[in-house]
């Protein structure tokens, strides 16, 4: 493995993304009234501000959404996924969150810190990160019956396979 654009090992597997169908869905999309996508996150949504989660919004699921499942992830250095947000469980009437929400699905396990929260991203290391927020939609709830409580996303990405209709992102960069 060698080190591709931001010093990221080629070849690392990014386990979101890889969880996406392949074509994607025309009209189904994430936004934000406080985040553009490409652009920089605002400060109140990482570590060195107010930790807040930002607020969503989505339209254009496809037909057949049962459930969506949020995750916000970023690839380190090592190219490892790291997810700063995991949300499940979201019923499929439910077409955003506010700004701080915790309780528009069921709140899945943050790999940075390990708890059952946002984990705002921090400044640490050089350069420029990027963050990508995904929503999938999804045909059926995944089953979680076997899977340990609180979630974390590998056993999520397992329970969604066969069931992701369509995925649309939302990305921010930080440094």
């Amino acid at each position: 493995k060698g080190k591709g654009p931001k010093g990221q090992l080629t070849g690392a597997i990014d386990l979101v993304a890889a969880a996406k169908p392949s074509e994607k869905h025309p009209t189904f999309r994430l936004t934000s009234p406080a985040l553009k996508d490409g652009e920089m996150l605002p400060v109140e949504f990482t570590g060195d501000g107010a930790s807040a989660s930002p607020p969503l919004a989505w339209t254009g699921a496809p037909r057949g959404t049962q459930s969506f499942v949020l995750i916000m992830h970023h690839l380190d250095p090592e190219g490892r996924t790291k997810v700063y947000w995991l949300m499940h469980d979201i019923a499929p009437q439910t077409m955003g969150a506010a700004k701080n929400a915790t309780d528009f699905g069921q709140m899945g396990v943050s790999t940075v810190h390990g708890r059952v929260e946002y984990a705002a991203p921090h400044s640490q290391g050089p350069g420029e990160k990027r963050y990508v927020l995904t929503l999938f939609a999804l045909a059926a709830k995944p089953d979680l019956s076997k899977a340990e409580h609180p979630v974390t996303f590998e056993p999520l990405l397992a329970a969604m396979k066969g069931k992701v209709l369509a995925a649309t992102d939302l990305t921010v960069l930080y440094a």
